[in-house]
């Protein structure tokens, strides 16, 4: 899945709070670091929401295509994302090599489904995903989520019927108050019938802060938003990711150096602080992808 939003970068899962201007308690952690790629805010809204639909239209090279629906999202009572629906486009060869395709506006007739399932905790235990090969094939992936007694994610499987299964397995070592120190997980992955083991550490601040994932460095703000993500090699930064928020503390603006190119993402929203309008920005190629969002 996509995920279109960073915002999961300054939210605690398992202490989602809304008030009523639709604020959300804001730190982050080895929970959020798993959830970034699996439940983001853009999926989750507050109440009397139950569908939304996003629209894009993209220029490049100064040619603009046509809006289409991108996709589609079924909300329940408690205004938590529990479907996905994303149309299948037909591609189109842009040259004579028959190397180089886009994306039309044609549909295929085909959906990528996405479901998502919660406990009584309002904390996301299972994805499953299908997305059809064509008429008749289908690929399905499965991903399981198991919380220890402070919220924080012990166990992470994903299954599939046409990969490799891997599970993740993260160990706490906690302060006295329950905090989180240091995180460390192992993955294991069946590979031809021969176990792959990789390990990684995570580390926090006095705040509870995530500040190194073993692979990259988090900085944040006075308010505990997430200022700056980069990865750096012998004392050098080679990429970098800032965000920028709003007084109601919704991102508004992230920017990405990596390598030479340069990403700008641009978040408008409307009174209720539901996401509006996205601007996406590709630098280097002269690209504008926007989407805008409506809500029933």
């Amino acid at each position: 899945m996509i995920v279109a939003f960073k915002k999961i970068l300054t939210l605690h899962f398992s202490l989602i709070i809304f008030s009523s201007c639709g604020q959300q308690k804001q730190t982050f952690d080895i929970t959020n670091h798993f959830l970034e790629e699996e439940y983001s805010p853009e999926l989750i809204v507050k109440n009397n929401i139950q569908m939304r639909k996003c629209y894009e239209i993209e220029t490049y090279e100064n040619k603009t295509s046509e809006r289409k629906l991108r996709d589609i999202l079924y909300f329940n009572s408690k205004g938590l994302c529990t479907l996905k629906v994303k149309p299948r486009y037909l591609f189109i060869k842009i040259d004579n090599t028959g190397l180089n395709s886009r994306e039309s506006n044609v549909s295929t007739g085909l959906n990528d489904s996405t479901f998502y399932v919660f406990d009584n905790k309002n904390r996301l235990i299972n994805k499953i995903e299908s997305f059809p090969r064509d008429a008749t094939r289908q690929w399905r992936s499965s991903l399981d989520l198991t919380y220890d007694n402070n919220n924080n994610i012990i166990k992470r499987c994903v299954t599939s019927n046409e990969s490799a299964n891997m599970c993740t397995f993260i160990k706490y070592k906690y302060d006295s108050e329950q905090n989180v120190q240091v995180a460390t997980d192992s993955s294991f992955e069946i590979r031809n019938e021969k176990p792959y083991t990789n390990s990684r550490k995570y580390l926090y601040n006095k705040n509870k802060q995530m500040i190194f994932d073993g692979m990259a460095y988090y900085e944040y703000t006075s308010l505990g938003q997430l200022k700056r993500k980069y990865k750096k090699s012998d004392d050098k930064i080679h990429t970098s990711t800032e965000y920028m928020y709003n007084d109601f503390g919704n991102i508004i603006l992230r920017k990405s150096n990596v390598s030479q190119w340069k990403y700008q993402k641009n978040y408008m929203y409307n009174n209720n602080n539901l996401i509006i309008e996205t601007q996406d920005k590709d630098i280097s190629k002269n690209k504008i992808t926007i989407k805008k969002y409506y809500y029933e």
